[in-house]
């Protein structure tokens, strides 16, 4: 069974994930430290990322990270948003493992129609992550079209 690690920040997403690939692979999710091991019935937690906005930049929780990855030879990342995608150049550096990204929806179109000011910034942020993963999946068509058409 081949060992994939899922960057989530719920264990309920975490289930759901789990639901489909916890068959074929032995899955580890990285978590806020409030989130319990209780909600993790069938995968492992770990808790290496704040409460709050600085779980997003914490250097930290990227060193232990890829310590563990390195550790338990994770083969799979599945990041379920790009907010933690700085991550990416770094785990590459470290690992071999290969990074898939999974999209909710455009964010900085999201924050642009709600008139956040840094929306552009976050669009080229979002770019670069997606730009540096092996596999992108994104919920809608129109999400899709929209990152082919803006490479």
């Amino acid at each position: 069974m081949s060992k994939s690690l899922v960057i989530v920040e719920s264990p309920s997403k975490a289930k759901t994930i789990n639901k489909y690939l916890g068959k074929e692979t032995e899955l580890y999710v990285l978590g806020t430290s409030e989130n319990s091991q209780r909600e993790a019935d069938s995968f492992q937690l770990l808790g290496y990322l704040n409460k709050g906005r600085t779980r997003y930049i914490n250097p930290f929780a990227l060193i232990k990270l890829i310590s563990f990855i390195r550790a338990n030879k994770i083969k799979t990342i599945l990041f379920e948003h790009p907010y933690l995608g700085w991550y990416i150049p770094f785990i590459r550096l470290f690992t071999s493992s290969k990074i898939i990204c999974h999209t909710h929806n455009v964010e900085s179109e999201r924050f642009r129609s709600i008139g956040k000011p840094w929306w552009r910034f976050l669009s080229i942020y979002e770019k670069w992550v997606l730009k540096k993963c092996d596999l992108v999946f994104c919920i809608t068509e129109e999400d899709k079209l929209f990152f082919i058409e803006s490479q």
